[in-house]
């Protein structure tokens, strides 16, 4: 109970709302109820395959100017086909998800090739998600 409050019993576990964040907070709090890690990457990704998604994205951010936000990227990728090697997957998205499990884990494996930028919504707008270079 909040002193002072009467809005009576309080949750005992932390849910996440508008009002658990603050401006330099962008990540809700991990607990129980968040969905856990996210899943490893494969070890044994054909070759093929991280070509062609580099390529994707490498056109996607020349295209922008540079830099694109990882929202942007993931709808593109969504709206592509797959690899060669890839062609039980829908969409270049789906490949790298099933590869990688995120685009973001995908950017940490690929460190030679793209840097990813701390996600600002004052400079870039909440659709955006992080800069990607």
């Amino acid at each position: 109970r909040i002193q002072g409050s009467n809005l009576g019993p309080q949750p005992s576990r932390f849910i996440p709302n508008a009002t658990n964040f603050s401006a330099q907070q962008q990540k809700p709090h991990i607990n129980s109820n968040s969905r856990g890690p996210p899943p490893q990457p494969r070890t044994n990704i054909d070759p093929t395959v991280i070509s062609h998604l580099d390529f994707l994205v490498k056109e996607f951010i020349s295209a922008s100017g540079g830099q694109a936000g990882s929202r942007d990227v993931g709808r593109y990728l969504a709206a592509n086909k797959p690899s060669a090697k890839g062609q039980e997957h829908r969409s270049a998205l789906q490949e790298l998800k099933e590869n990688y499990g995120s685009l973001a884990t995908f950017l940490n494996h690929r460190v030679d090739t793209f840097a990813k930028a701390d996600q600002d919504p004052r400079l870039y707008g909440d659709d955006y998600g992080f800069p990607i270079r």
